[in-house]
C-alpha cells in the first residue's frame, strides 16, 4: 500500500469537511452561525481571550458533528438494516455529545457576546471614524475568508467528489486577505505593493504548478479581499 503524502492527508481531511457541509444539514446550520458568531465578535471588539474561547467552542461543535457523522456511518455500515440496540445507543450517544458541545456553545456565545450586544452603541462603536482597531481583526479577517472558500468549495464542486482542488483557491483567498489587512494596518504604500507582489507570485505559483486555473486563483483573490475591505471598511479601525 502506497504511504500517504502530508498532501493527500490534508486533502482527504478536507473531503471530510466538504462532505459534512454538501450532506449534513446540521453541520451546514453550526457552521452559518459560526460565520456569524465570528462577524459578531469583530463588531463587537472581542479581546483576543474572548475570540479564542468563542473559536474553541465553535471548533468544539463543528468537531463533535462531524464524529457524529462519522459514527452513524460506521454503524450503518456494520449493522445495515438490523436493528440493533447497541447501534442505537452508539448514536444516541454521539448525538448526545454533539448537543453538549452546542450547550457549551451558547452558553460561552451569551457570556461573551450576548451581554456585550445589551450595552453596545452601534452609532459609537461602529460609525465613529476612529476607533481603537482591535488585535483579532487581521486573524479574524483570514479565517473568515477560508470559511468563505470552504463553503464555495463544497457547492461549487459537488460532481468532483474526490478532489480537493477546485473554485476557488483558498490559497489566493489567505494570501490576498493578509495582503488587504497589510495594506489597511500598515498604510504604507512600499509595504502594501510588497505584500501584494507576494500574493500575486503564491497565486501564479499555484496556476503555474496546475493546482489551480486562473479564474479559481481570480475568483480566491477576490474574496480575500473583498473579505478584507468588508472587515476594515465597516468602521472597525
Amino acid at each position: 500500500m502506497k504511504a500517504r503524502s502530508l498532501l493527500d492527508s490534508f486533502g482527504f481531511a478536507l473531503q471530510g469537511v466538504l462532505h459534512s457541509l454538501r450532506n449534513e444539514r446540521n453541520f451546514r446550520i453550526h457552521f452559518c452561525a459560526a460565520f456569524a458568531a465570528l462577524l459578531l465578535a469583530v463588531i463587537l471588539k472581542c479581546s483576543a481571550l474572548e475570540f479564542l474561547i468563542i473559536l474553541f467552542a465553535i471548533m468544539l461543535v463543528l468537531m463533535a458533528e462531524m464524529f457524529n457523522t462519522a459514527i452513524e456511518a460506521a454503524v450503518d455500515l456494520a449493522c445495515g438494516e438490523e436493528r440493533n440496540p447497541l447501534a442505537k445507543i452508539a448514536k444516541d450517544v454521539s448525538a448526545g455529545a454533539v448537543f453538549l458541545g452546542a450547550v457549551n456553545a451558547l452558553a460561552v456565545g451569551y457570556v461573551i457576546l450576548v451581554r456585550k450586544l445589551v450595552v453596545f452603541d452601534l452609532e459609537a462603536q461602529v460609525l465613529a471614524p476612529a476607533l481603537e482597531m482591535p488585535v483579532t481583526v487581521a486573524p479574524v479577517c483570514m479565517f473568515l475568508s477560508v470559511m468563505a472558500t470552504i463553503v464555495l468549495k463544497a457547492f461549487a464542486n459537488k460532481k468532483r467528489v474526490g478532489k480537493i482542488l477546485g473554485m476557488p483557491s483558498a490559497h489566493s483567498a489567505v494570501a490576498f486577505a493578509a495582503a488587504g489587512c497589510i495594506a489597511f494596518l500598515s498604510k504604507n504604500a512600499p509595504i502594501t505593493a510588497i505584500a501584494v507582489l507576494l500574493a500575486i507570485l503564491l497565486a501564479q505559483s499555484r496556476a503555474e504548478a496546475s493546482a489551480a486555473s486562473i479564474l479559481q486563483v481570480a475568483l480566491g483573490a477576490s474574496i480575500g479581499l473583498f473579505t478584507a475591505i468588508f472587515v476594515f471598511q465597516m468602521g472597525f479601525l
